[in-house]
């Protein structure tokens, strides 16, 4: 029983033509398959870089000041309406809200932000939401973009089991914590800024004496 009957084809010359169009047809297909493939990876490089800036914005020492001012505000009960503390609430929420604007025009991966930089955000949402409530009776849109970040994260967070630390008690249970982590995150950042300058060397005990006897004539 023959499966493919393969009386009169031609593979060359006349009547070749099926096989000659079926055989591009097949190299146009590998090569669209090989140029998604290749967008898909570029796509995904891009992202990640995009969190690895992300990352690295969101842990310097420039943020980590401003975090450690609202926290501090926020711990001894000042009002946050006003001043160094206002200020910081601002800056904080306006790195997330551009996540946001990230997020929502396809630049960068939901889960990718919840399980890199942004587990933290609805706790954070939750500390400054006070401040933008009071800011939303001369602006209805102020932390809009926040809170949607934050209520997306929460729901991939606590579909994945874990718990996102916003609730009152969560959040003076840890602010202290939060408080240390950014004085050690900024600590650290001088520290690399720190140059040494070495002083010259004292002379080696030991030296031989006509040595010694040079180096006092000088």
């Amino acid at each position: 029983m023959k499966f493919i009957n393969t009386d009169g084809m031609a593979f060359i010359g006349p009547g070749s033509e099926w096989f000659w169009t079926a055989l591009s047809g097949i190299i146009l297909a590998i090569t669209f398959i090989a140029i998604y493939r290749q967008l898909r990876l570029q796509r995904s490089a891009n992202a990640i870089e995009q969190l690895n800036s992300l990352s690295r914005e969101w842990g310097s020492e420039r943020l980590a000041r401003h975090r450690l001012a609202f926290l501090v505000a926020l711990r001894d009960g000042a009002e946050v309406t006003a001043g160094a503390p206002a200020l910081s609430a601002y800056v904080v929420a306006e790195f997330w809200e551009r996540t946001a604007l990230l997020l929502r025009r396809g630049h960068l991966d939901i889960d990718l932000v919840a399980n890199g930089v942004g587990g933290d955000v609805p706790a954070w949402w939750a500390m400054l939401q006070p401040f933008f409530q009071r800011q939303r009776e001369s602006d209805p849109a102020a932390g809009f973009d926040l809170e949607w970040l934050s209520s997306r994260i929460a729901a991939i967070v606590r579909k994945a089991g874990s718990t996102t630390a916003d609730d009152p008690d969560s959040i003076k249970r840890l602010l202290d914590q939060r408080i240390y982590g950014n004085r050690e995150r900024i600590r650290v950042e001088q520290a690399l800024r720190t140059v040494i300058v070495a002083s010259p060397d004292a002379v080696p005990v030991g030296r031989p004496a006509t040595q010694q006897a040079a180096v006092a004539e000088n």
